[in-house]
């Protein structure tokens, strides 16, 4: 999987196996491909430590996945292995390619810990808050990716004629 199929992931461990990957991620050649949204402004840890029998690498990327700006690239952090950590902003979304140095395959796995989750939920409704935005049922005025009725509840954005639409939308 590359960036377009890429699981969705929270913190935890996940097991990869680069032999049939043909995509590359930043630094990572022949990656495999983890997405993941910010639950808070901090500090994400990608590593293979330990996870991994050969070199490995790991890029973290944001933005699209037709035009996407690397946020970190990390070889040999650990030994042959990597580790990298990077910052995360609340409600963007993130990749993390790990791959093999010089295009090396193997498998091992990739251990992701901080303020992450596989989808946004703010309303409670069981939809991925993107999925909303982008299918035009919830509003996201400001595009910065996260549903301006949860801004206003959370005190991010103000809506002080109560309208559900935030003032900085020009309501």
């Amino acid at each position: 999987y590359g960036c377009i199929d890429a699981p969705s992931v929270g913190p935890g461990v996940y097991a990869f196996d680069t032999s049939d990957a043909q995509t590359s991620g930043g630094c990572a050649c022949n990656a495999k491909w983890f997405t993941f949204f910010a639950t808070a402004n901090g500090t994400v840890n990608a590593a293979t430590c330990g996870g991994a029998g050969w070199d490995t690498m790991i890029s973290a990327l944001t933005g699209s996945c037709a035009n996407l700006q690397s946020v970190g690239c990390d070889d040999d952090g650990c030994g042959r292995q990597s580790s990298l950590s990077f910052p995360v902003v609340v409600g963007q979304q993130y990749w993390v390619a790990v791959g093999g140095y010089n295009c090396r395959i193997g498998s091992g796995v990739l251990s992701l810990s901080g303020p992450i989750t596989g989808a946004m939920d703010c309303n409670n409704n069981g939809q991925d808050d993107l999925l909303e935005i982008m299918a035009g049922t919830a509003a996201d005025c400001n595009h910065d990716g996260r549903i301006d009725s949860c801004e206003i509840a959370d005190g991010t954005l103000a809506d002080s004629n109560h309208d559900g639409v935030p003032d900085v939308c020009g309501d």
